[in-house]
């Protein structure tokens, strides 16, 4: 998983809420901020290749993604946009990665959707529908 992680970071500056269950998981750098930004208890899961405890802190998944007609994934349930939102109104873009079944054979953690700083109003309140990434089979 972790290899996973290490992989979307170097495909986006952005920070990852990464679904694990039921839970948005970030991780190092990006759980320091997320921690500071939302008021979340920070915590450790796992350790890193030096042998120092892996950062991490977590939010509730509240906001599913499941599949539609067109390969893309819909957002369902946004309470989870308040810490979303908390996130990219401190200036700071966001990416969800989930995990996705290829048809291929290709299954992996991907970016389903990316949350813009400009996209937010004040108070977390969505003003732009976050951007969806089509699924890659």
């Amino acid at each position: 998983m972790f290899e996973a992680y290490d992989g979307l970071r170097q495909e986006t500056a952005a920070i990852i809420a990464f679904q694990l269950g039921d839970f948005f998981e970030f991780f190092e750098s990006d759980a320091l901020v997320v921690s500071r930004v939302c008021g979340i208890a920070m915590s450790q899961r796992g350790l890193l290749p030096n042998g120092a405890p892996r950062l991490m802190c977590g939010v509730p998944a509240d906001l599913r993604f499941l599949p539609a007609e067109d390969r893309q994934l819909i957002p369902l349930f946004p309470s989870t946009v308040h810490y979303f939102g908390h996130i990219v109104e401190a200036g700071h873009p966001l990416a969800v990665a989930v995990y996705r079944n290829g048809r291929d054979g290709r299954d992996g953690w991907k970016i389903a959707a990316t949350f813009d700083p400009a996209d937010f109003a004040p108070a977390g309140r969505v003003r732009k529908a976050p951007t969806l990434v089509p699924h890659q089979a």
